[in-house]
């Protein structure tokens, strides 16, 4: 049996949500960026080249921005990397498990910073 992992990913999804502890976040929004980084093994999809084999990336993105547009918001960044990590495994069996990252850069934290967000890691069962 193949025990190798291989690993598919998507950087930077953008999508506008409405995120966070304040009102005027849940009300006005903002820009909110996901990484995805999914373990499934891709030997057989790489040797019959058929999408069924692997984990459809398109999808995956697409499924990531479909949590961060979703209403009611979440307060919390950590609940909606939860909710991310969430769909993708169930959404494709293949995956092994999956890494979210959820930056928001225009965070209410008053200070000036580069970037802020969660990473968090979920494995199948």
């Amino acid at each position: 049996m193949n025990t190798r992992t291989d690993e598919i990913f998507v950087r930077k999804i953008k999508a506008y949500g409405y995120h966070g502890v304040f009102e005027k976040e849940n009300r006005e929004g903002q820009w909110f960026f996901v990484d995805l980084k999914m373990s499934i093994p891709l030997t057989e999809a790489a040797e019959t080249d058929d999408l069924s084999k692997t984990a459809d990336y398109a999808r995956a993105a697409a499924l990531a921005k479909e949590c961060v547009e979703a209403r009611p918001p979440f307060q919390l960044i950590e609940r909606l990397a939860k909710a991310i990590g969430e769909k993708i495994l169930a959404a494709f069996p293949r995956v092994c498990a999956v890494e979210v990252a959820v930056r928001k850069p225009q965070a209410p934290v008053g200070l000036e910073f580069e970037d802020l967000g969660v990473r968090m890691a979920f494995t199948r069962d």
